[in-house]
């Protein structure tokens, strides 16, 4: 059980990285036979080199990392010559950073020009490299991306980006987020998240181009005793791990707006001390679930938008507990397609649903819909518990298998 987020950290077995035997010059300044120009240090017309060139040795081993301005965009790369730690802050006239080089060597810069675009990226895999952003007060026109190499990032600051060129790539295998993100035209992508404040990631809607937020790994509170809430917007959703798995969220909410390829949103599972909430009209897709939905101490609804209703479609085995709570989903106004059902969309096999709840609500029915597209909709084994009475609230259950 993990208490804490170094505990949580821990769990996701990142192996310190045994550090090479290397001369203390940065191997990028050796290969190009000069020091890279990261800015004056604070004497005005002075380049870091010309600095340099008058500096003990001592100081010139601070070039484990590079940061770099040019035509806006902002580059952060770490050499892999030693475990190296950088604190980057962003404003409207520039940047500066902090680093910790090597685990005890301490550096500072900055520079002076817009900053558009920032790029994090590492040389190699040898030795661990940290990555905070703790202040980005200027919009990320040109996006923010994080490579894979980088084994820890943090975002403690709220992040905007402003055009369809300001997508958000984190490949790390861990970013501790504490910020707001809004990439606005443009879609995001993370690995595996540790929620260390309530946050909201979030895009436009109704832009072409088909937007999304993807999580193509786990997601998580940073302490069990302190649970966080997520709540993501965007024209499609993708969770392709646990959501909570490992240390639960307080609350979730996703939802989905103006999508007109109709992608919806996808969960494997979601686990929260609080309600789960999530909202897609019909125009937006339907949501899928394929896991255990835990809401230990509130309900899960899934909600509508404007006379549409809502569709859940199990894409694989679900079980949904909310205790004694209560399961509901809206049904639209829509003649035609109205939503508010339940159905599998397995094309050669049908799926089991457990449902675990006080009151359940599906006002248009359990296995069984209207829609001609789904040539398969029933569900193969449907249990329904509660402790006591259970209020079912649905006017018609189709199974292909038992009825529970």
């Amino acid at each position: 059980m993990f208490t804490s987020l170094g505990s949580l950290l821990n769990s996701f077995r990142i192996p310190f990285r045994k550090r090479s035997v290397q001369s203390i010059f940065s191997r990028r300044g050796r290969r190009r036979g000069f020091v890279p120009s990261l800015g004056s240090r604070g004497v005005p017309g002075v380049s870091l080199h010309d600095t340099l060139s008058h500096e003990p040795l001592e100081q010139r081993r601070l070039l484990a990392v590079d940061v770099t301005l040019d035509s806006g965009l902002l580059t952060v790369n770490f050499d892999d010559a030693s475990h190296d730690v950088i604190d980057l802050q962003i404003n409207s006239t520039g940047y500066s950073y902090n680093a910790i080089i090597n685990g005890t060597e301490n550096t500072s810069g900055s520079g002076v020009g817009t900053v558009t675009g920032l790029s994090v990226t590492d040389d190699g895999a040898s030795n661990t490299s940290e990555f905070t952003l703790s202040d980005a007060s200027t919009s990320l026109s040109e996006g923010l991306s994080i490579s894979s190499e980088i084994d820890i990032a943090s975002i403690t600051s709220d992040v905007t980006t402003a055009s369809s060129n300001g997508s958000v790539v984190v490949d790390s295998p861990v970013l501790i987020l504490s910020g707001h993100v809004h990439s606005g035209d443009a879609s995001q992508t993370y690995g595996s998240v540790v929620l260390a404040a309530d946050v909201n990631v979030t895009t436009s809607t109704g832009v072409a181009g088909d937007l999304q937020i993807h999580f193509q790994g786990t997601v998580d509170s940073d302490d069990i005793a302190t649970p966080r809430t997520l709540n993501v917007k965007s024209e499609a959703i993708y969770f392709d791990a646990d959501v909570g798995g490992q240390a639960p969220l307080n609350t979730f909410g996703g939802q989905t707006a103006s999508d007109g390829a109709e992608r919806g949103q996808f969960y494997r599972s979601v686990s929260t001390s609080g309600n789960q909430t999530y909202q897609a009209g019909l125009s937006s897709g339907d949501i899928e679930f394929n896991g255990t939905y835990t809401a230990t101490g509130g309900d899960i609804d899934l909600l509508g938008a404007g006379q549409d209703g809502v569709v859940l479609s199990l894409t694989g085995h679900t079980q949904i507990d909310v205790g004694s709570g209560e399961f509901t989903m809206q049904k639209g106004s829509s003649a035609q397609y109205p939503g508010g059902y339940i159905v599998g969309q397995g094309k050669s096999e049908s799926y089991d649903l457990t449902i675990t709840a006080g009151n359940i609500t599906a006002p248009a029915g359990i296995g069984k819909t209207s829609d001609p597209n789904l040539s398969f909709p029933q569900i193969n084994n449907l249990t329904i518990n509660g402790a006591g009475q259970v209020g079912l609230n649905t006017p018609q259950v189709v199974t292909s298998g038992d009825f529970f």
